[in-house]
């Protein structure tokens, strides 16, 4: 099995701001393709304007934060 792809991944990263951002996914997406934004160990995260939705909405939502 592969892992989770999500277009923006951050890990254990501190004082992060995403201004103005867009994921739009093709239509032959692969099964591993995920979050818009996922986030793990991170501090002081700031989206702003950030838009898109997951690649499969039905399963993931478009943000996920740990």
């Amino acid at each position: 099995m592969k892992a989770r792809t999500s277009a923006f991944y951050l890990d254990k990263a501190s004082q992060i701001t995403l201004r103005n951002c867009a994921v739009t996914w093709g239509k032959n997406r692969p099964d591993y393709f995920a979050h818009v934004l996922e986030s793990n160990g991170v501090r002081d995260l700031k989206t702003i304007n950030l838009e898109g939705e997951s690649a499969f909405p039905a399963k993931f939502e478009a943000i996920k934060k740990q």
